[in-house]
């Protein structure tokens, strides 16, 4: 199985970045380009799902911390991987990491660009914008790749995302103060049944750096995977496989 993807007119330009892109990338958690024109690429078929479905509303699963640092811990090896040869994703979202087989793989590298260090360019999914972007200041493609995998990986383990994605509001504007106690009491306070996530001080000591406001004090890619809460046990690619099986049935029942 393979997945084609042909770009609307507007999008050439993206069509050709990605191409271009793949076809300087070899991992194992990102998705292989098996062939490419001007007017389609070909990748190669993930079977489970990107996350997004994962904590879907309705048929989504909850999943516990061991489940999301395997899921999640390569993705950040990936990037590692791709920031060697200079490569940022900058569109990183539930959305663009499927599984197949159990394992993780990032798709959609039509927003990546060769540039670690800094950008103007007002790219990726709101929601997952870092506060630079927002701001329409000048970025790092590393940093805010960061800030938006903080996202993602705060929005698997509670299955809600930490600020609203089409404002700033009450949560945003606390992480814009520095006001951590308050982000967390509050997200405690209409989510109750996460208690025990919210009050895991490592959880949020990885999230704190993660979405640090402050781009030079924010964690780089290595610190987060050197850090405490990813060096704890995981779950093994078989139990994720399980779970994306549990995930395509409920998918089937309640479609």
């Amino acid at each position: 199985p393979y997945v084609l993807k042909k770009p609307h007119e507007s999008k050439i330009y993206l069509h050709k970045n990605e191409i271009n892109i793949l076809n300087q990338l070899e991992h194992p958690n990102i998705i292989r380009l098996i062939k490419s024109s001007e007017k389609y690429l070909i990748t190669e078929f993930a079977n489970g799902y990107d996350l997004f479905h994962w904590i879907h509303p309705i048929y989504g699963i909850e999943l516990t911390s061991n489940n999301v640092r395997a899921i999640i811990k390569p993705i950040v090896t990936a990037l590692i991987y791709t920031n060697t040869i200079n490569i940022s994703h900058r569109d990183i979202k539930l959305e663009n990491i499927v599984i197949h087989d159990g394992i993780p793989k990032l798709i959609d590298w039509g927003f990546a660009c060769k540039d670690l260090k800094s950008s103007k360019k007002r790219l990726g999914t709101c929601g997952y914008l870092s506060l630079q972007i927002i701001q329409n200041k000048t970025y790092s493609p590393e940093k805010n790749d960061v800030w938006a995998l903080g996202v993602v990986i705060f929005s698997l383990h509670v299955q809600r995302s930490p600020y609203a994605t089409d404002k700033i509001d009450d949560y945003f504007q606390a992480i814009i103060d520095y006001k951590w106690t308050l982000f967390w009491n509050s997200h405690i306070h209409y989510d109750k049944k996460n208690f025990t996530i919210y009050n895991d001080h490592i959880f949020r000591n990885l999230i704190e750096n993660m979405l640090n406001p402050d781009e030079n004090a924010r964690f780089d890619l290595q610190q987060v995977l050197n850090h405490e809460w990813f060096t704890q046990e995981s779950s093994t690619t078989e139990e994720i496989k399980q779970l994306q099986k549990k995930i395509s049935t409920r998918k089937y029942l309640f479609d």
